[in-house]
C-alpha cells in the first residue's frame, strides 16, 4: 500500500525483502543526501554558531 503513495517531498519505496525475522526496505536513490545528513549538517552548523557566540560573550566580559 505504501508503494501507491506519491508526493514531491517523499522518497519512493522501490520494494522490500523479508527473510525470516529480517526485513529490508529499498528506497530510490537520493542524490542530495538523506534527511539525516541535512539535520546532522545543520546541527554541526548550530554547534559552531553557539560556540562562536559563547566565545564572543566571554571575550566581551574580559574587556
Amino acid at each position: 500500500m505504501l508503494i501507491l503513495l506519491h508526493h514531491l517531498n517523499l522518497v519512493n519505496l522501490i520494494g522490500y525483502c523479508a527473510d525470516g525475522d529480517q526485513r529490508l526496505l529499498v528506497y530510490e536513490y537520493m542524490p542530495l543526501g538523506s534527511l539525516e545528513d541535512h539535520l546532522l549538517g545543520m546541527k554541526s552548523t548550530l554547534d559552531l554558531l553557539c560556540s562562536l557566540f559563547l566565545g564572543q560573550m566571554f571575550s566581551d566580559e574580559l574587556t
